[in-house]
Formats: C-alpha cells, sequence, structure tokens
C-alpha cells in the first residue's frame, strides 16, 4: 500500500491532535511528525521527508508563508505539496495564503470531509469515499456519557463538535480537555497583550481561539473571540467587549473541566472477574487489530473490556488507555500483548 507521509504544522497542541486524530482513521496517511513553528517546521521537513505538509499560516517566531516561501526556495522542496490552513474566512485569506507556493487552503475549523477532499485532490490520487458516521440525533444525544451531555444544555453545539471530530465520542472529549488545558489561562495572557499594547500577539491569540472554540462547538466564545481579533486588527480596546470575552471563556473553561482527567469510565463491577482468556479473545482481537490500523474507534472498546478485568489486569488497561489518549497505539499495543501474557498466567 502507498502510504502518504504528513507533517502537520501549528503553533497549538489541540489543533494538532485534532488533525492527527482525523488522518488516523486512514491507513494510507501516516502522519511523521508536528510542528509548533515555521522554523521548526522546516527542520522537520529536512529531517522527515514528508510527502505533504499542512502549514498553519499565523504563528509565532516563523509564520506559515515565510517557511513556505524558504523551503521553496531549496530545489529539493520545490514541488512539496504545501497545504496552507487559517482561522481567516475564505474571502479574505485565500488568495494570500496561495501567493507563496501554497498548493492549497483549507479553512479552520477543519472539517474531516473537506480535510480529506483537499489531499485527495493536491495528491491526484483515487480513493474509496470517506467512511463518516451516522449524523449525530437528539437521541444519540441523551445516551452520551452524562458530564458530556450536559454541555449542549450549557450552549456547546455537541452536533457540531462531534462533526468535527468524525462524531467519535472519545476523540471529541480528548480534543475538549485538551483545549480547557491550552488555554485556562487565555483570558490572562489577553489582558497582558492588550493593556501593554502588543497587538500582534492579541491579534493572534483571538484569532487561534476563534477557530479553536468554533472547532469544538463553542460558537458564543468563537464569535466573541472574532470580534476582539477585528478590534486589535485596528489596534483598538474595547474593555467591555474584553470583559464579556473573558466571562464566557471562564464559563467554558468552567464547563470542560466538569469532564474530568481520561482515565476508564466507572462501570457496575461484574459479578465476577473474565480471566478465561478464550472467553475475552474477540475483544482483545478487536482492539488489537484497530491499534496495528491505528484506527482512533479503538477507543470505544476499552470500556468494555474495563469491566472484565480486576487487580493487575485492570492495571495494565490503565496504561493501555492512557496510550490511546496520547494516540500512542504502538505504545497500547505492547502493553495489550503483555496484558494477553498476564492473562494467559492467571489460568
Amino acid at each position: 500500500m502507498d502510504v502518504v507521509t504528513v507533517l502537520i504544522v501549528d503553533d497549538h497542541q489541540v489543533v494538532r491532535e485534532g488533525i492527527r486524530g482525523m488522518l488516523s482513521t486512514d491507513p494510507s496517511i501516516q502522519v511523521v511528525g508536528e510542528a509548533a513553528s515555521g522554523q521548526e517546521a522546516m527542520a522537520r521537513v529536512k529531517g522527515l521527508h514528508p510527502r505533504l505538509v499542512l502549514m498553519d499560516i499565523q504563528m509565532p517566531e516563523m509564520d506559515g508563508l515565510t517557511a513556505t516561501r524558504k523551503l521553496r526556495a531549496d530545489p529539493r522542496h520545490a514541488l512539496l505539496p504545501v497545504v496552507a490552513m487559517t482561522a481567516h474566512a475564505m474571502a479574505g485569506a485565500r488568495e494570500p495564503g496561495l501567493q507563496p507556493g501554497m498548493t492549497a487552503h483549507i479553512t479552520k475549523p477543519i472539517d474531516p470531509q473537506q480535510l480529506y477532499q483537499v489531499l485527495l485532490r493536491v495528491l491526484r490520487r483515487r480513493r474509496g469515499e470517506v467512511d463518516e458516521s451516522a449524523p449525530v440525533t437528539e437521541e444519540d444525544i441523551q445516551v452520551l456519557p452524562p458530564a458530556l451531555a450536559s454541555l449542549a444544555e450549557a450552549g456547546i453545539d455537541l452536533r457540531l463538535g462531534l462533526r468535527h471530530h468524525l462524531n467519535r465520542i472519545s476523540f471529541y472529549t480528548r480534543v475538549l480537555r485538551g483545549f480547557a488545558a491550552e488555554y485556562a489561562r487565555a483570558g490572562e495572557d489577553l489582558d497582558r497583550h492588550l493593556r501593554e499594547r502588543q497587538w500582534p500577539e492579541a491579534l493572534r491569540l483571538c484569532h487561534t481561539l476563534k477557530s479553536a472554540a468554533a472547532g469544538i462547538g463553542a460558537g458564543t466564545l468563537s464569535h466573541l473571540a472574532a470580534t476582539l481579533e477585528a478590534h486589535c486588527r485596528e489596534e483598538r480596546h474595547d474593555p467591555a467587549a474584553q470583559q464579556t470575552f473573558a466571562a464566557e471563556l471562564g464559563r467554558v473553561i468552567g464547563l470542560l473541566h466538569g469532564l474530568g482527567h481520561p482515565a476508564v469510565e466507572a462501570t457496575p463491577a461484574p459479578r465476577r472477574p473474565a480471566r478465561n482468556v478464550a472467553a475475552l479473545r474477540p475483544l482483545l482481537g478487536v482492539i488489537e487489530q484497530r491499534l496495528r490500523d491505528d484506527d482512533g474507534t479503538v477507543a470505544d472498546c476499552l470500556p468494555a473490556l474495563a469491566v472484565l478485568l480486576e487487580g493487575s489486569a485492570a492495571d495494565k488497561l490503565k496504561e493501555i488507555t492512557s496510550a490511546v489518549d496520547d494516540l500512542e497505539y504502538a505504545t497500547a499495543l505492547t502493553h495489550l500483548v503483555r496484558l494477553g501474557n498476564l492473562l494467559e498466567g492467571l489460568q
């Protein structure tokens, strides 16, 4: 199978993780690395030799436009496909994004289907249709984990957020937690930038928050960030708008903190732990195959295994879960093999 290697370049970890998760569903695409700045991207391209680069436009130190221009100056990378990513509206950003040699353009928040369409067009290769889960319905929301379902009542658009994350609950929840961790102090950072009239830094933060909030379904927060972004472009400080934004950001972060930390979901204890490897083998086989395929839906299989284990076997499952949460599927596979060996020893 012809595997396309991809480098993801964005200065925000939550964005990189989201894109990596989207691409992990296709075994013919392999994310070989990430970079948080244009300077780092240049080094990664030279060391990893990816076949395609997803390049954010606005980044500190060296932006995506400058990095692409420098890459194009090297004959070895003159034809390397570079796809621009920006949170700007299409009307004002498409042409600037393409000027320095961008191959294509994609707008944040990134929709999985749009991402695949762009990759297919850029790489000029034919594949089957991208598998998509069924649309999320009102009934689906009712059966979501309570902590996640409660976000809908608080104004988070779960349908939109799930659609941006392949309708995978575990993937979406992981990104929500990442958003809360990465932007917990964003209100304080913005206040400092505005007080010190650091307009480029304030503009970049509002720009990124606008996209990231839209991606998780926090529409009100995204709209407020867009308003502040416009003010920053005019180098205008509106204390009332900033206060409204800070209040909404704090509210959203508080809601997301209610999701807790990644862990195996608590479930009723089984009547007795299933230590019969033959009985567990079908489920273990499914988990193993999904890990080998770098299939992020493997996270949805782990709670079913949790109810069948206890003691040292349950501890081993926690290691698997932690590795899956970090998208370290090879590590998780190693732990899975060790779990199988442990269960064999319990016979």
